[in-house]
């Protein structure tokens, strides 16, 4: 197509040029041309890897393109994720993209923590002791006493008593404070 013209202006013959039509066609369809070949309508797909035919919900949507699927049926990709972080390379990736995500925070998490001590210093001395005696086994990590959620935290009632706690799971334990 040459500068100025438009995709709808028709050429000396007639016709479309390749490049209007596949502008025309991804305009209309709503998908770029080079996926013009994928229904969005398939139920079935096999899976590449163990070659078994299932619904199309077993397969993972790619990023880019809505109708497109993985070749891996979720199972089989799951195998292949599960092989890939147990691999040395894919350990030593997570570590890069770990490191990465988190180097320029860990200025900010400890000046929050500082900070914190310093507002409320009966409180993180009482928790430090409580996680130590946690950690060395003077006192075991029990369900919330009110509702029994397995995801307990520890409560202070007394903060001059480190070593007194009650497990409460997260809602309880906020109630618990806004109740004071």
């Amino acid at each position: 197509m040459s500068i100025g013209q438009v995709p709808w202006n028709k050429g000396k013959r007639g016709k479309f040029s390749d490049a209007a039509l596949e502008k025309l066609r991804q305009a209309a369809t709503g998908r770029p041309a080079w996926n013009k070949g994928v229904s969005d309508n398939l139920t079935h797909k096999r899976c590449s890897k163990c070659g078994v035919d299932q619904p199309i919900d077993n397969f993972y949507r790619k990023k880019k393109g809505a109708p497109l699927r993985v070749p891996q049926c979720k199972t089989c990709q799951k195998k292949l994720n599960d092989e890939w972080r147990a691999s040395e390379h894919g350990r030593e990736m997570i570590r890069k993209q770990f490191r990465e995500r988190y180097k320029n925070k860990t200025d900010e998490y400890i000046e929050k923590a500082t900070r914190r001590a310093l507002q409320k210093p009966a409180e993180t001395k009482a928790a430090g002791r409580a996680r130590y005696a946690l950690k060395i086994g003077l006192i075991k990590q029990k369900p919330c006493e009110r509702c029994g959620n397995e995801k307990a935290e520890k409560h202070h009632p007394d903060y001059e008593q480190p070593l007194k706690v009650e497990f409460l799971c997260r809602s309880c334990h906020m109630k618990e404070h806004l109740r004071r």
